[in-house]
């Protein structure tokens, strides 16, 4: 079943990109942006986020209480836990359904309505939770994966929230981006579709000076659009970055990875509770 599920996906996937089809999802996302109305409005907060990734791809927001109200404990929780609050695999990555099964509130704090509300709204329409990861970046020399420079495939516009859950200074890893308009201006001039690139190749499209890194204390908040600006995360060379990310697109979208799945046992015991909006937020097999 799971081999079926994964090849489904991929197959899935392929025939998004075939042209015609493309173009005809393109005209029914345009049109229900055109037709979506948002619920309520959102905080002062939450609209400076939507305003900071709509103008240049990427917003900073010091203090996660500002966004998540009340479910900022939560966050205080993981900062005061750390490292040894999880129990790892051998990756230092801990997908949606380790991450519920260990800790349900962290978890659900992507079923928080005010980033829910705000991913909508970026969005343009109906969103879909894709799940959460806990990443611990650990000293190390590996220059590949995510710490090239590349940009998301799920979808056509996308939010993405990482969480610090420790200090990050320089060398601690930080999150580095290149700010929307210069991204789209390299992804012309190297002709990207897809996959990852070399520091060497980036210097050729991009100016070291315009390469961001986002330092801050325990508890900033990273918001991007992966789909626009170009990303990666910084080797650590002296402190391990761990941190909380959370993922939203739309209830269309164009490529789903399996890790976002939760099983029926994880849905059953610690989702039981979810409301109506809350569950239709959760994508379901059809797209895993």
């Amino acid at each position: 079943m799971l081999n079926y599920l994964i090849n489904r996906a991929a197959l899935r996937s392929r025939v998004l990109r075939l042209t015609p089809v493309d173009t005809l999802r393109r005209q029914a996302s345009a049109a229900r942006r055109r037709d979506f109305r948002p619920d309520t409005d959102l905080s002062a907060a939450a609209g400076a986020v939507l305003a900071g990734v709509d103008d240049r791809g990427v917003h900073l927001l010091p203090a996660a209480a500002e966004l998540l109200g009340n479910d900022a404990t939560t966050i205080e929780r993981l900062i005061a836990n750390g490292v040894d609050g999880w129990e790892w695999n051998g990756d230092g990555i801990l997908e949606s359904d380790e991450v519920c099964n260990q800790d349900g509130e962290a978890y659900r704090l992507g079923l928080n309505s005010t980033l829910l509300d705000l991913a909508e709204q970026y969005i343009g329409e109906r969103c879909f939770y894709m799940g959460c990861s806990l990443k611990r970046e650990d000293v190390s020399s590996f220059k590949g994966g995510t710490r090239q420079w590349h940009l998301d495939i799920e979808d056509d516009r996308m939010l993405r929230i990482i969480i610090y859950l420790n200090n990050v200074e320089e060398g601690g890893g930080p999150f580095q981006y290149i700010e929307a308009p210069r991204s789209r201006l390299a992804c012309s001039q190297l002709v990207y579709r897809s996959g990852y690139i070399s520091d060497a190749t980036m210097r050729s499209a991009v100016e070291e000076a315009r390469w961001n890194s986002a330092y801050g204390p325990a508890g900033l908040i990273v918001a991007f659009d992966g789909t626009r600006v170009f990303h990666r995360v910084a080797r650590p060379t002296s402190k391990a970055r761990l941190s909380l990310s959370l993922t939203y697109t739309s209830r269309h979208p164009r490529h789903v990875f399996r890790q976002v799945r939760l099983r029926l046992n994880t849905c059953r015991s610690a989702l039981s509770d979810l409301s109506e909006r809350e569950r239709a937020c959760l994508p379901g097999a059809r797209w895993t």
